[in-house]
């Protein structure tokens, strides 16, 4: 499901506006593509230290890890885009050989679409850590359906501006969702909690 936010505005877009534009959107995907890579590998590093900490510390260490991780992804996320943003044009030239300035005005939206990605991480990483991979399913298949519903007609009014913005709102809800998720999971357990609290810290 992590797949659909990105991908399915490219056949949207060639269906509505032609190969040219869903070639300009993944010119412009091409710049989130590392930090996706990045904060992927990050989600590995981190997952056995989340789950030590909330089986030291249980319930009391879900927002303790939350805070931690989605602070970790979005520092990564935010000074690459820092310096990609004010070095935009040098990026399209060097990239591109000048091809696709047209659209250079849309990156701030794809840096908000990857830093809202980044964030995701972080609670994605604490529901693994609760052995709870299905609401991590749940929350991306949300923000997806949603996504989509709306891209569908903003594709087709404002073409790759409408894409753009929809990939935003399907991450930005993603991430939303995940910590409500994350919340919800931490309240409802508060026997396992208790459990976990009493092991011994050195365990």
């Amino acid at each position: 499901m992590m797949w659909v936010p990105i991908n399915a505005f490219y056949p949207l877009l060639s269906k509505f506006s032609g190969m040219a534009e869903a070639g300009e959107l993944k010119a412009l995907m091409n710049f989130a593509a590392p930090m996706l890579q990045a904060c992927a590998a990050l989600h590995t590093l981190m997952l056995p230290y989340a789950a030590r900490v909330l089986r030291q510390r249980g319930r009391g260490g879900v927002s303790i890890i939350l805070r931690r991780m989605t602070l970790l992804c979005v520092a990564c996320a935010v000074p690459y885009w820092a310096v990609l943003l004010l070095f935009q044009g040098p990026a399209f030239r060097m990239l591109y050989s000048g091809r696709y300035t047209e659209v250079a005005y849309l990156l701030p939206a794809v840096a908000l679409a990857s830093v809202a990605g980044s964030a995701f991480f972080g609670p994605s990483i604490v529901l693994r850590s609760m052995e709870s991979p299905r609401l991590i399913f749940a929350a991306v298949s949300v923000s997806s359906g949603v996504a989509v519903a709306i891209g569908i007609p903003l594709v087709r009014a404002f073409g790759v501006g409408g894409a753009v913005w929809s990939i935003a709102l399907s991450e930005a809800m993603a991430f939303v969702v995940a910590v409500v998720f994350v919340r919800r999971e931490a309240s409802r357990t508060p026997e396992t909690a208790a459990t976990l609290m009493a092991l011994p810290a050195n365990e």
